[in-house]
């Protein structure tokens, strides 16, 4: 199973354990994969490429609304959407192998996953994430859950004891779970929670920081927008940060949602980051391409 598959699942286990509906959509998923393997028509359906996406998730829904838990639902409409038409039955397949081993761990949500590439550490994240995205009931979920990532990240970020605790690989897992949970249970929403919890449990992150940030671009994209970090001295006000969202809502196409990271290293100017795009405008920066002319000429460092 693909690591963002993998993460998918995950999130909708842990929702389905939490009011003791997992055994029940294991069993749909187990009817269903029966279903499929005999009936060549809904095989069909599944696999052909040439069949659209949206025509897949009618017939998905024509079949199992209202009759299945909406986790079923949910998880059968992601593979059609993310995965290879020629991988969806055995991926099917996956899921509830997957399911079985889940329905024998006492707490779904404190399971520890491999300790793999950060790579597929990401990839479980990214699923993890989209999930949450799916199932919110409300736009303004969202807003919260992103802005609580994000303020979070910079709480981490200014404080470099927190910030090495939570990238050391050494320190257990568990230990770094009860720290976050010292800090914030009770105190953000419980997905807000769940996700800052699962990136802990996910593998391999060495930053938690620029993981944080990761998901708040990742939540604002599942929303069709773009985030763009502005490093600065000092904070905004309210014209200029509208003046550079046009901006930049114009040069990506998409809208563009703005935030403001103080940075005092910078000494003036700022840093603008969109996605794999950075505009260096900072006074920091030009002094470093100064420093480095003059070191060509002569031996001058600023």
């Amino acid at each position: 199973m693909r690591s963002q598959t993998w993460g998918f699942v995950t999130e909708n286990l842990e929702r389905l354990s939490k009011d003791a509906r997992l055994t029940r959509s294991f069993d749909e998923f187990q009817t269903f994969l029966d279903v499929v393997q005999n009936s060549s028509d809904l095989e069909i359906v599944l696999t052909d490429s040439s069949i659209s996406e949206t025509a897949k998730f009618g017939v998905l829904s024509d079949l199992l609304k209202g009759k299945v838990v909406s986790e079923t639902l949910s998880i059968l409409n992601y593979l059609v959407e993310f995965e290879r038409v020629e991988f969806v039955i055995e991926t099917l397949s996956e899921v509830i192998h997957r399911f079985s081993l889940a329905s024998s761990v006492a707490n779904v949500e404190g399971e520890l996953e491999p300790s793999d590439s950060r790579q597929i550490s990401k990839g479980r994240i990214r699923g993890y994430l989209i999930s949450i995205c799916r199932s919110a009931k409300e736009v303004s979920e969202l807003d919260e859950i992103e802005d609580e990532l994000f303020r979070f990240a910079r709480i981490v970020e200014t404080n470099s004891e927190l910030r090495s605790m939570f990238a050391d690989l050494v320190i257990p897992v568990e230990n770094r779970l009860n720290v976050l949970d010292a800090l914030l249970k009770g105190k953000v929403t419980d997905s807000t929670y769940r996700i800052l919890r699962y990136i802990l449990r996910a593998g391999r992150m060495r930053d938690y920081v620029v993981t944080l940030d990761e998901c708040v671009a990742l939540i604002a994209h599942e929303r069709g927008r773009r985030v763009a970090n502005v490093r600065t001295v000092s904070q905004l006000t309210d014209l200029q940060v509208n003046e550079l969202k046009e901006k930049l809502t114009r040069a990506q196409g998409v809208p563009v949602e703005i935030r403001v990271v103080l940075d005092p290293t910078l000494v003036g100017g700022m840093v603008i980051t969109v996605g794999t795009t950075m505009i260096d405008g900072s006074v920091k920066h030009k002094l470093e391409e100064l420093a480095s002319d003059l070191g060509v000429l002569g031996s001058v460092k600023i």
